[in-house]
């Protein structure tokens, strides 16, 4: 078949499209993130609903095209990730990851490096290591893929190795008159910021501190601009 492309791909959203319609918007290892028409999706009698569904990751056969919507000839599950969709926090860690990837792809490094990253996100938090841990990391790799990572070997402003505070503004460790954080959040705040999925083997996983989470998100927002709408329902319940 002319032009005719394999890849694999991870569902990231579907929205409706022209009556019975529907748009998937999905991350493919080869061909970064494109739109696909999923033909009378959303009638009672389709087949592709399983193929729909965000956090569902697919093999798929379709023709290229630089621009527009494609039309995939062939696509089959890989993995449901069922775990993640059947529990409602494990889904909106899942949905982060949506939220992330659609707003900062162009950022990020190449397509198969973005899609490793996500795959391997999902792959630990269907098989239950702790969501807050993967988070962490998550957001941590996010940041070094797009240069805002902070800095946590010293003073950001003296380059002095002591330090008692972590500064979202300033971009780093500090040093303060009243600390508010003690020497393990220290620790774990800039354990977490070195990380990344390559490291994940190599370190027994923990359930993070909450002060240290919120720190590492605020952060991401603050340096990014962007709100993730499933972490701010995750903050709520």
């Amino acid at each position: 078949m002319a032009n005719s492309k394999k890849d694999e791909a991870i569902v990231l959203k579907m929205t409706n499209f022209r009556e019975s319609d529907g748009m998937a918007t999905l991350l493919l290892k080869e061909g970064g993130i494109r739109r696909f028409i999923y033909r009378s999706y959303y009638k009672a009698t389709s087949k592709m609903l399983p193929r729909g569904i965000p956090l569902t990751q697919l093999s798929l056969q379709y023709r290229e095209k630089k621009e527009g919507l494609l039309i995939a000839t062939q696509m089959d599950i890989i993995e449901n990730y069922t775990n993640i969709k059947l529990d409602v926090h494990l889904n909106l860690y899942g949905n982060i990851l949506s939220e992330i990837l659609l707003a900062t792809f162009d950022d990020l490094d190449s397509s198969e490096d973005t899609f490793n990253l996500a795959q391997t996100y999902l792959n630990y938090l269907n098989n239950g290591i702790y969501p807050d841990y993967l988070l962490a990391i998550l957001i941590s790799s996010v940041l070094a893929m797009q240069g805002l990572s902070p800095q946590v070997d010293h003073h950001v402003l003296t380059h002095d190795s002591i330090v008692n505070h972590f500064s979202i503004e300033d971009g780093g460790f500090i040093t303060i008159n009243r600390p508010v954080l003690n020497s393990k959040q220290l620790k774990e705040i800039r354990l977490l910021f070195k990380m990344n999925f390559s490291h994940i083997e190599l370190i027994e996983a923990f359930e993070v501190d909450q002060r240290v989470l919120s720190i590492i998100m605020d952060y991401f927002y603050y340096h990014s601009g962007i709100i993730l709408k499933s972490w701010e329902i995750l903050k709520e319940i």
